[in-house]
């Protein structure tokens, strides 16, 4: 239990069997705090704003990402999406339609670019969540939701993670739609020493399969195929 508290070992916190709860909601206070499901299995849809931390502790907001299931997975998408696009093979695009206030977006579109920089339009940020979800035996709770009303419950952990400058938005240009992507300064915290931990040891299989299934949901679209020596590129292999 103490690893679901700090965060710190996703590994063990998203594995299958896991039950999390739908966002901005906390069933498990329902349930009595000694009982399995709010203790051991149940990841908090909540998004907890850790007051108690120090504004001028560095460290507070990856702590709070830690600590937040739904941040920390979505901290974990954009992680990939910065890793994959420093190869510049390819990358993650999260764009948001026009007419929606970023803060609280009811859809974000994905796009997967390839190798060869054509983009595909393969679906929404929840898409991708319910596939991830899925790859893992992991189940919503209390009920799984369509893509669609996931998308919208999505709108809340969204905005708290650029609130606490974990994503940023970034306008488009010439009318291109505007977009998502890590924030440059949380980036760099995630390469020290803690973050470099959590991201690069314990939590590395869990943003690589975002890439993964990315690539697979690509394939899908354009009938194109994944080759071994991608995926093994991808998971950090050698040839």
């Amino acid at each position: 239990m103490a690893h679901i508290l700090t965060g710190n070992r996703p590994d063990i916190n998203w594995c299958k069997g896991r039950l999390l709860e739908l966002p901005g909601t906390n069933y498990g206070n329902a349930f009595h705090s000694g009982s399995m499901i709010a203790g051991d299995f149940l990841l908090t849809g909540d998004i907890h704003p850790n007051k108690e931390l120090p504004e001028t502790d560095e460290m507070a907001v990856l702590a709070w990402a830690l600590t937040n299931p739904w941040a920390f997975l979505l901290t974990a998408l954009v992680y990939a999406q910065d890793s994959w696009a420093a190869e510049q093979r390819g990358g993650i695009l999260l764009e948001l339609p026009g007419g929606q206030n970023p803060f609280s977006p009811t859809q974000i579109q994905l796009l997967v670019v390839g190798s060869d920089e054509n983009e595909v339009l393969c679906g929404t940020l929840a898409g991708l969540i319910l596939r991830f979800l899925e790859s893992r035996a992991i189940s919503l709770f209390f009920e799984t939701p369509s893509a669609g009303e996931l998308d919208s419950r999505l709108g809340c952990v969204v905005q708290a993670l650029l609130t606490k400058r974990v994503w940023r938005y970034y306008d488009g240009l010439s009318g291109d739609q505007g977009y998502y992507r890590i924030d440059p300064d949380f980036a760099d915290l995630c390469y020290r020493r803690l973050g470099s931990r959590i991201f690069q040891r314990h939590g590395r299989t869990i943003w690589q399969d975002f890439r993964i299934l990315a690539e697979e949901w690509r394939r899908e679209k354009t009938g194109g195929v994944v080759s071994e020596r991608t995926l093994t590129l991808i998971r950090g292999g050698t040839i």
